[in-house]
């Protein structure tokens, strides 16, 4: 499944805030509301 353009930007945001590996990114986003918000749709 390809992932838009703008949710793999802002997953790199989120990454260079926190410096977490990319499948730790992965399981934050499943699991946090704030970060499932900030993706957006």
């Amino acid at each position: 499944m390809a992932v838009p353009l703008s949710i793999m930007w802002k997953m790199l945001i989120l990454q260079a805030s926190r410096s977490p590996s990319d499948e730790l990114t992965e399981a934050l986003i499943k699991v946090t509301l704030s970060f499932m918000r900030f993706l957006g749709p």
